[in-house]
């Protein structure tokens, strides 16, 4: 790729990124418009991406959400969040399948769409659900802990799409080794928690510890046959379990933090910007123009909708169930990925590309508009 049209890019996308921060729009919903804008104007700044460069972004991607998931979940929320979850989830599978596949494409293209569409953007949550805006702190912790499964699934998805045209055993067989893998991950993790908990850590200790972890980590899976970012993602989250570690001064967290801070400030410069200018790059909406597409949007809403807010409703409790079925269609990052990646490896045509893409990109910009809505209602009433 060129580098002049490459910087020129990342410029322009970023100019973009801090004007959409200010409306409070993810930075990830303006680079996939810009990646868009950017390639499908007279300007054509994005007509070719270095894979190397690609897969380096995602692996990064994927060390940075691990890192940020807090495994500190309380048992009533656990209970809560895993059924909010799995309703969602499914509820959306399968009126989103069920749309595709009448629509003429074949049982894997519409469980992959499916899929793709079930997921909730932990990312969106954090900023539209902020601590000060919802009285009910659980509400926040249960929707959090719901998105964070369902982001487990979505990686654990992304991480086999290259291998959905093998059999059942050869599939069944990758599972099970990437099963393994992110235990023994996990077990390390424990480990690494317990070593370094015996040391108050500097901030270049700790960054050390995470490349260190993050190459190791990553080289191990490769030579295991297990895909890159799902090892990435575990290496995160290996990292992350600093926060079990007993610390009354707190130096530690405080370290891991600032970690997470910096390195997602670091991404956020070159990195994540173009993974995503090439996500919004490959995007076609003149595919979207027509009925197939209203009815995939329609079934990833309402499916959504009335999976995670079923149990409320059921309660007797309609306001809540409201903001939990709107606050779950949150949608971003990962959607946009496994879509990417089905699109990469020939599992979903152009259209049912961009119709994932678009589906994402606009829950992101309208659910906080919702939810803004919703808690001004509750605490109206």
């Amino acid at each position: 790729m060129d580098v002049l049209k490459l910087l020129t890019a990342l410029l322009l996308s970023r100019v973009l990124a801090a004007l959409g921060e200010g409306l409070g729009l993810a930075s990830l919903t303006i680079y996939i418009l810009s990646g868009y804008v950017l390639n499908h104007t007279s300007l054509k700044l994005l007509s070719e991406f270095d894979e190397l460069l690609l897969d380096l972004s995602l692996i990064t991607l994927f060390f940075y959400v691990g890192l940020n998931v807090d495994l500190r979940i309380s048992r009533p929320v656990l209970r809560e969040s895993l059924i909010i979850s799995s309703s969602g989830v499914l509820t959306t599978l399968a009126l989103v399948t069920s749309m595709v596949y009448l629509g003429g494409a074949d049982l894997i293209t519409s469980i992959v769409v499916g899929l793709a569409l079930s997921n909730t953007a932990t990312e969106v949550i954090f900023l539209a659900l902020k601590p000060s805006e919802l009285g009910i702190e659980s509400v926040r912790k249960v929707i959090i802990a719901s998105s964070f499964f369902d982001d487990l699934l979505m990686i654990g998805f992304i991480s086999v799409l290259g291998a959905v045209s093998l059999g059942a055993s050869e599939l069944t067989y990758l599972s099970v080794r990437q099963v393994v893998f992110a235990v023994s991950v996990f077990s390390l993790g424990l480990l690494l928690t317990k070593v370094l908990s015996r040391r108050l850590m500097t901030r270049r200790f700790i960054t050390n510890v995470a490349v260190l972890l993050l190459f190791s980590v990553t080289v191990a899976g490769y030579l295991a046959g297990v895909d890159l970012a799902f090892s990435a993602y575990f290496a995160g989250v290996a990292l992350g379990m600093l926060r079990f570690v007993k610390d009354p001064m707190l130096v530690n967290i405080v370290r891991l933090n600032d970690l997470i801070q910096y390195f997602g400030e670091v991404l956020d410069i070159f990195l994540i910007p173009i993974f995503f200018l090439y996500i919004g790059s490959n995007l076609d909406l003149t595919l979207i123009l027509n009925p197939q597409f209203f009815y995939i949007f329609t079934a990833a809403w309402v499916g959504k909708f009335l999976g995670c807010s079923l149990i409320h409703v059921v309660r007797g409790d309609l306001r809540m169930g409201l903001l939990y079925g709107v606050a779950m269609n949150a949608r971003g990052g990962l959607e946009s990925v496994a879509a990417m990646v089905a699109f990469k490896y020939g599992l979903i045509t152009p259209s049912l590309y961009s119709a994932v893409v678009v589906t994402a990109v606009t829950s992101s910009i309208v659910v906080p508009l919702l939810i803004a809505v919703i808690l001004k209602r509750l605490t109206t009433y």
